[in-house]
């Protein structure tokens, strides 16, 4: 049986740890939830860098790495447990991305899909997101996953709804295999971006995804609440010497189609079908394109998924024509899910 004294003493005692281990817990939250906005200064390179997957070019041998991803789901409070280290450097034509992705734990990758714009959050993979104009509104994202699948699109109102994969251009990556770890390269053109001139500083973050381990990380800390696509939440990359004026982007995508028809129940002869047309894109400024198009063709363009409709409503299918997509975003989202005042779909 305690006395007073010592009942007190243990009270006592009781209360001082309670507050040691809740001023921990809070220094520990608040370190991570102090994250601070991480920055990447990215230098020219003279050296020619050969887009192979493999780490063996001098500019990749340096010490200014992005690394100490956090983890942004299921949890956002810590580091991430897969470690993944990125250079970046430029020249007069492509910004070059490399990424080491370490892999600890045995067993295969997990690939949902080899096709060009797989499922980001259902495979593997690393992606990189750039917002040339600073501003947290538009941007771009290329991705690519273990097996060397791309993926690519355009980010619109600071990324909330994710990335618009319809949107394709010309990039170069390759990906290979090391001993608990795998290798990316990339080149971006300039010319597949916009940006404006004499521009130092922009938006990027670097993601993951490690299925194996159930993690999502990011470079710049991204709070699971958020799209890891999100603009919001980005770092710094700072240019050593201001941006050169962008080049003119021309674009000239024509097609051709011949065919033979023939009606066997009424004998005619066979007719000879041709069709030709084309489509253009013209860079007017870093904020305006021009698209035209003569006699379009959209046969080509990817097929929709069938779904079944028992409803009656109508189903809203994306929208996959590149003559439609360029700023698309400007009407996509005007009215509701099942009213919307412009839907281009119907168009064609």
């Amino acid at each position: 049986m305690l006395s007073k004294e010592e009942s007190k003493l243990v009270r006592l005692h009781f209360i001082l740890k309670s507050i040691f281990l809740l001023i921990l817990s809070y220094s520990f939250f608040s370190v991570f939830a102090q994250k601070p906005t991480p920055s990447f200064t990215i230098t020219e390179t003279k050296d020619k860098i050969t887009i192979d997957g493999i780490l063996n070019e001098q500019v990749w041998k340096t010490e200014n790495k992005a690394a100490d991803f956090y983890i942004s789901t299921p949890i956002d409070t810590a580091y991430a447990k897969s470690k993944t280290e990125v250079m970046v450097t430029y020249d007069a034509k492509n910004i070059y991305v490399a990424a080491i992705c370490y892999d600890e734990l045995p067993g295969d990758y997990v690939i949902q899909s080899l096709k060009r714009d797989f499922s980001y959050p259902r495979s593997d993979a690393f992606s990189v997101i750039l917002n040339p104009f600073n501003d947290k509104t538009n941007g771009f994202s290329f991705a690519v996953n273990p097996r060397g699948a791309q993926r690519e699109g355009s980010i619109e109102n600071g990324g909330d709804f994710g990335v618009t994969t319809a949107w394709d251009n010309l990039w170069y990556s390759a990906v290979s295999q090391g001993d608990g770890k795998w290798f990316i390269e990339m080149a971006i053109p300039f010319n597949s971006i916009r940006f404006s001139e004499g521009g130092t500083e922009w938006s990027v973050n670097f993601t993951r995804n490690d299925l194996k381990r159930n993690e999502s990380s990011a470079w710049a800390a991204v709070p699971r609440n958020f799209n890891i696509a999100t603009l919001n939440y980005c770092g710094k990359l700072l240019w050593d010497k201001p941006l050169e004026k962008p080049k003119k982007y021309v674009a000239i995508i024509p097609y051709v189609s011949s065919g033979v028809s023939k009606d066997y129940v009424a004998n005619t002869d066979a007719k000879a079908i041709g069709n030709l047309g084309v489509d253009a894109k013209i860079a007017i400024s870093s904020s305006l394109q021009l698209d035209l198009t003569v006699n379009p063709d959209f046969s080509q363009v990817e097929v929709d998924r069938q779904q079944t409709n028992l409803s009656r409503f109508s189903l809203f299918f994306p929208e996959r024509r590149n003559f439609f997509i360029e700023n698309g975003d400007l009407f996509a989202n005007f009215g509701f899910r099942q009213i919307r005042p412009f839907f281009s779909r119907r168009i064609g």
